[in-house]
């Protein structure tokens, strides 16, 4: 018998099926689309427990690009 509460979400195949069709998707865009039922929390924990990573897109990537430029010219 199992004792606790259960899992919110614990369908591995499920992810593992959406990682193969879109395999750039982040963590928030798995999110909205197979659990949008529970929290974020919650789903990526339900990740790390199935040992499942997600990529996680940059807040803003033109400010990086321009750093790493400015860094190379100012060498």
């Amino acid at each position: 018998k199992r004792i606790g509460r259960l899992r919110s979400f614990d369908n591995k195949d499920l992810v593992l099926e959406y990682l193969k069709k879109y395999p750039d998707a982040s963590g928030k865009e798995m999110h909205e689309v197979l659990a949008p039922h529970i929290s974020d929390t919650a789903f990526y924990n339900s990740l790390a427990r199935m040992n499942i990573t997600y990529k996680k897109k940059r807040s803003n990537t033109k400010s990086v690009v321009n750093k790493k430029e400015h860094n190379l010219l100012s060498k």
